[in-house]
């Protein structure tokens, strides 16, 4: 059935590494009850945004206020502050439900890094695309999201950037004022250039060792020389053909450098 998504309806998941895959697709299959590729037909077919239920269900989508808050810790303290009042393109990939969005700019906001950072955020999901700009979450993500922030050194009372409204917490609307979307699947050319900072953190580690390094070949034509790329702490560059462009600038917190 992979085989007949890439040929007829060029939805190719080849990229992907196969176990993730295989668990991905097994539930996708038992969730719509399709056994076999008439019914795959029929779903893509008949179903309505057939393709894109599809690419939706393919995606992993896990997002966390402030997740990792060493690590925003030391944007915070260390890599961010740089920037103040001077022109800054912070490209955010795989945004999924936007949760780091806001962590982003609200961390721009405290900072006081001015109009002239900007934020853009992409998925290649369109289905949370479209559900953007999202500012309103879960209350209990809202409040989980909290301890991260103080462990984060955040400078105010995390409570007065959402109000609460039943079970769901409303975040300030203007902290999206700097922030746009934008599509791209990270397995094709970027559509930006001139990044400062590329943030694309647990999204290499969904794909095959061959499709991560066409992946790092794209972020070498997004960021400017000298610009900043942060992956996940279970992603690593050194496997790299090329890793000799990125230099290491603190290996506990999976951020590199590339060279100019």
């Amino acid at each position: 059935m992979l085989s007949s998504l890439r040929r007829k309806w060029g939805f190719d998941l080849s990229a992907y590494n196969p176990a993730s895959l295989k668990r991905r697709f097994e539930r996708f299959l038992s969730l719509y009850k399709i056994s076999d590729l008439s019914d795959l037909e029929h779903f893509i077919n008949y179903q309505p945004e057939g393709l894109a239920i599809l690419r939706h269900r393919f995606s992993v989508h896990y997002s966390e206020f402030f997740r990792e808050p060493e690590n925003w810790r030391y944007h915070r303290e260390v890599l961010l502050p740089r920037f103040r009042g001077k022109r800054c393109r912070i490209w955010m990939l795989g945004c999924s439900w936007g949760m780091e969005v806001i962590s982003m700019a609200i961390l721009a906001e405290e900072l006081q890094l001015g109009p002239q950072v900007e934020i853009i955020a992409s998925d290649w999901d369109q289905q949370v695309l479209r559900d953007q700009p999202r500012y309103k979450f879960p209350l209990h993500q809202a409040e989980k999201g909290g301890h991260n922030y103080r462990q984060s050194n955040g400078r105010k009372l995390w409570e007065d950037y959402f109000q609460r409204a039943s079970s769901q917490a409303h975040f300030r609307p203007g902290l999206l004022d700097r922030v746009r979307y934008l599509p791209q699947d990270v397995r094709y050319p970027p559509a930006l250039e001139e990044v400062d900072l590329l943030w694309c953190k647990n999204v290499l580690i969904y794909f095959t060792r061959e499709a991560q390094g066409q992946i790092i070949a794209h972020f070498t034509e997004a960021l400017r020389p000298g610009g900043l790329l942060q992956v996940g702490q279970e992603e690593s560059l050194t496997f790299y053909r090329g890793q000799k462009r990125w230099h290491p600038i603190n290996p506990s917190q999976s951020l590199y450098r590339l060279a100019g």
